[in-house]
């Protein structure tokens, strides 16, 4: 197992044997992000779960607002770090497959400084403009 060292909390990310060579530096992206998703995860979780505890609802109309704007604004952004998290992983098990910068409409490339922005695009730009309108 090849290794190289993310800094996402000071973690040491191996690489697997499976993961092709050509896609260490975008499996070593996808993971960091993975782990800095998970840990917005946490925070959120616990921050609502803060809210949950002791008397915090036993307080006056603007304690319960505030509880509730907590509740709201940390929901949003668990569905946002769980949509991406899908992402994340679905472009780590694309590598792995040998899928990962392949246009899943087209079957053509992907260019790699699409993939440099974007490391879980799973369109080339021709075809994302296609599903863009679609929608």
């Amino acid at each position: 197992m090849a290794k190289r060292k993310g800094f996402t909390a000071q973690v040491e990310i191996p690489i697997p044997d499976d993961i092709p060579s050509q896609h260490h530096d975008a499996y070593m992206v996808l993971r960091r992000r993975e782990l800095a998703l998970r840990t917005t995860l946490r925070g959120s979780l616990r921050a609502i779960g803060d809210d949950w505890q002791g008397d915090n609802f036993g307080g006056d109309l603007a304690d319960g607002a505030q509880i509730t704007t907590t509740l709201d604004e940390e929901g949003v952004t668990i569905t946002h770090a769980e949509a991406q998290l899908g992402r994340v992983n679905a472009a780590i098990d694309a590598i792995r497959d040998g899928t990962y910068s392949k246009c899943i409409s087209c079957g053509v490339t992907i260019p790699k400084a699409r993939l440099n922005a974007l490391p879980f695009a799973t369109h080339c730009v021709k075809c994302q403009e296609k599903e863009e309108r679609r929608r």
